[in-house]
Parts: structure tokens; sequence; C-alpha cells
């Protein structure tokens, strides 16, 4: 059991993804704070889940600081202290975005970027504290890809992973460690894309056919267990991709081509050389 007499806390933690990696943790022998905005999912999962001398629940928003200091302080008042935390509270508003409305990008922005901000927050107060701790954040192919209907959601996607990277350089001097794991799974959020929609756009892409194949989200729990556990003391600032059995590293936006003007770049300057640096990498 890697995660023998740790405590964790992991949002949105009643269905999915969130349950599955609270349910995964216990098993390792972790003491789980489970968190999510719907309080009888909450206690329905807590129920059959087991061991309620292990299992804490809270009911709070991510993104709001007060109810994150609440959600990962529970975690040492019921347990004693916190090891990790998973930011995997997350919520879909699909549109294109000639359609999205102003509430529909900042709900998706507030509920996983903020949310992951304000949780890290009072979770790094604690960790700090006690020279140890290890933060995985949940992000998405969105967010290093794209994906059609989904600006809002790429974007704080995209938002976490920078986000992520910055983190681990700063709080690996208190021994805190920082990683994102990108998964796909079978979920309540994936299952809201209509299938009618999924076939039209493999149409013209048929990767998008894998939506309807996605694993269960069980999947996803032991890598997240691993990047939480002394196992893994010495990985930080990375981002891990897991798809049922198949397991992946991204790399971070990196350059790949340099070109340099005798003394500044105009436009004739640039439009006499961009095609040479769009040229594909040999």
């Amino acid at each position: 059991m890697v995660l023998e007499n740790k405590v964790a806390v992991v949002t949105g933690a009643a269905r999915g993804i969130g349950r599955a990696i609270a349910e995964e943790m216990l098993k390792q022998g972790a003491s789980v704070v489970i968190n999510d905005v719907d309080e009888a999912e909450l206690n329905k999962t807590m129920e059959e889940l087991g061991d309620k001398d292990k299992i804490a629940v809270v009911k709070g928003d991510v993104s709001s600081i007060d109810d994150a200091k609440r959600i990962v302080g529970t975690a040492v008042e019921e347990f004693g202290t916190l090891d990790a935390l998973v930011n995997n509270a997350g919520i879909l508003r699909d549109r294109t975005f000639v359609k999205m409305s102003e509430e529909e990008w900042d709900d998706v922005i507030r509920v996983h970027l903020r949310g992951t901000f304000c949780c890290s927050k009072a979770a790094v107060e604690i960790m700090r504290e006690k020279g140890s701790g290890a933060i995985v954040n949940i992000t998405s192919t969105a967010g290093m890809k794209g994906n059609v209907g989904q600006s809002n959601y790429a974007a704080a996607k995209a938002g976490i992973l920078g986000f992520t990277r910055t983190l681990s350089m700063e709080l690996q001097k208190y021994g805190i460690r920082v990683n994102a794991v990108a998964p796909g799974a079978k979920t309540r959020m994936t299952l809201s894309i209509p299938e009618e929609v999924i076939r039209k756009k493999a149409r013209e892409d048929p990767r998008y056919l894998k939506l309807l194949q996605l694993p269960g989200p069980e999947y996803v729990a032991g890598l997240v267990c691993f990047l939480v556990s002394d196992r893994a003391k010495e990985i930080t600032g990375l981002i891990f991709g897991i798809v049922g059995n198949e397991l992946s590293l991204w790399t971070f936006p990196h350059q790949v081509k340099v070109m340099y003007a005798p003394e500044k770049w105009d436009v004739q300057l640039l439009e006499k050389n961009m095609s040479r640096l769009l040229e594909p990498l040999k």
C-alpha cells in the first residue's frame, strides 16, 4: 500500500475520475477528504466506499478561497496532516466561441483554473510548514491541442499547465512536488457530448470515435496514486497522459526553430523569410 498513513484531498470526488482516485487511495492505505458541490452524491459515495474512519466529506465550491481553506483544513482537523492534493473538480459548458456567453466562459475558468489556484493556495500553506507534499492537477489534451467547441475549457486547462510548471519550480525548495495528468475516461462530463455530435466530427477526423470507446475512470487512479506517493519523490513539473492502458509523457511548448534578421524584422523581410521559418523540421 503505497499511501499508507498518508492523508489526501480530492476535489470533485462525488463521481467519475475524482471518485475513482479517492477509492484507489483508500485501497492504498490513505485517509481521504472528498469534496464536491453535490452533497447528496458525496454522502452516497461515502456510503459506497465504506471505511468511514478514513473518509471525510466536505461540500464546497473550490473557486471560493474560504471554501478551499475549509476543504483542505478538514484533512488536518480529521486526520492530523495533509500529504497530497488532487485538483480534479471541473465542469463543461461546451459551445462554439461565436455562440458562447460570458457566463459560460467565466464558469469554466472559475471552477477549473481559479479552483486549482484556491485549493493549491490552501494546501501549500500546510505542506510548506511540514516540508513535504504532492499536488496533482488534472488537465486535458484540449489544453495542449485545442478542441472545437471548448475554447473556455481548453483555455482553463492550458492555464493549469502553466500553473503546474511554475508551481513546481517555486515549491521544489519546500519539498513539494507538482505534476499534471491529462486523462481520457468515460465520465458524466464526456458522456454529455451527444453521440451524433461525435460521429459528425468523426467524419472529418476519425480520432473522435475514441470518445465513444473511452475506458472507465478507474484506469486513471493508479497513476495519480503513484505520483503523490513517496515512490515518485523525484518527479515534479511533468505532464502525464493516461487513457486506459496507454501511458504517455507530454512536453511543454518549446522553441523549435530560430532565425535572425540583420537588424530588425520588418514586414518585407518577414514576407521573404516566413516560408523558411514555417518549413517542416527535417
